[in-house]
């Protein structure tokens, strides 16, 4: 796999030391996100990779989910954006596009997060949070028709048109989610 800068293989958490390499003048961060790389909020589990990334990876049981989402995700005390960022991320954010022969359509998360911390944040949800909450989802064939979409938290872009599982923005691998009814 060929990982583009802070793009990182498997879960999608940086390893240790990471957020370090996070620069402004970095083009894999999209160029125009000078403001949110230096201001956006950074949680205590992007903080403690190491320590979250033992805890999230142990998780089995939805009462383990809880106990993990209790202590490092509860975003009740993190920063939301601003009625101006949000104003600004809807002028940026023009769309539908097509980016590597998909339509994609942005959407915009409404905490103020470090771009890094968001994806891991949706990956974290995605990946080990929604099969224990909606066991159910496992036997929903992974199709557009059946509510899925590909998302990319970092870049905050999203597909209804299943295909790669890299963002053809950042490298990263895309999330899976599902907004069937």
């Amino acid at each position: 796999m060929n990982l583009r800068p802070h793009a990182t293989a498997g879960s999608g958490l940086p390893p240790a030391g990471a957020l370090a390499a996070l620069t402004p003048a970095c083009s894999a961060c999209g160029g125009g996100r000078v403001r949110e790389l230096l201001m956006a909020y950074v949680p205590e589990f992007m903080r403690r990779s190491d320590e979250f990334a033992r805890e999230r990876d142990a998780v089995r049981t939805r009462e383990e989910w809880r106990a993990l989402s209790r202590k490092w995700l509860d975003a009740s005390a993190w920063p939301r954006k601003t009625p101006e960022q949000c104003a600004e991320d809807q002028a940026r954010k023009r769309g539908p596009v097509r980016i590597g022969g998909r339509t994609w359509s942005s959407f915009s998360d409404g905490l103020d997060l470090d771009p890094l911390a968001r994806y891991v944040l949706h990956d974290t949800v995605h990946r080990v949070g929604d099969p224990l909450v909606f066991p159910q989802m496992a036997d929903v064939p992974r199709e557009a028709g059946a509510g899925w979409v590909q998302e990319c938290g970092y870049c905050e872009i999203s597909t209804r048109e299943l295909g790669e599982e890299t963002c053809p923005r950042c490298g990263r691998k895309l999330h899976f989610a599902n907004y069937s009814e």
